[in-house]
């Protein structure tokens, strides 16, 4: 990935029909345990709605560009993480959902869009995670990881195939 996934401005619309855009379920290995990547978006960010403010890095497609490319830019844009991204079957028909594994030490960046960020057990990631969409999107995603890869911390549901 290159200088192409650099920050870019909101995209003036969306593409005439769906997938809309795509969110990206950032994960790591925390010792025995998997933590995810939840963003907290900034109240002084004009799209901001408190039911939406806290889930995965995610956004809009900007028209004619490839949904992964979407989901790719989305996280560098609003994370400054340049990883793989894989397309999930957690998503919906106008709204992708993809994964992305981080080294343990990946720094994070935020854009203005977001105020902070929290690596979590899936548990708590879930309980933060709001609307319930994004939230079951991103149990769904936490799924598809590998088995051998995801280690739940205390009072989360077992995860992987």
């Amino acid at each position: 990935m290159g200088k192409d996934l650099d920050q870019t401005a909101h995209a003036p619309a969306l593409p005439p029909a769906p997938p809309y855009g795509a969110a990206v379920v950032v994960y790591r290995r925390a010792g025995a345990d998997t933590e995810f990547l939840v963003l907290h978006r900034s109240p002084r960010d004009p799209d901001f709605a408190a039911e939406w403010a806290w889930g995965p890095p995610s956004g809009g497609r900007h028209p004619g560009e490839p949904l992964d490319r979407c989901a790719a830019r989305e996280l560098c844009e609003e994370t400054g993480l340049r990883l793989p991204v894989r397309r999930t079957e957690a998503g919906a028909p106008d709204w992708a959902v993809y994964l992305a594994e981080a080294p343990r030490g990946a720094g994070v960046a935020l854009s203005a869009e977001h105020d902070e960020y929290r690596w979590l057990p899936l548990a708590q990631a879930l309980a933060l995670a709001t609307p319930a969409v994004v939230r079951a999107g991103l149990l769904r995603a936490a799924q598809e990881i590998p088995a051998e890869r995801v280690r739940t911390g205390p009072n989360t549901p077992a995860t992987g195939a």
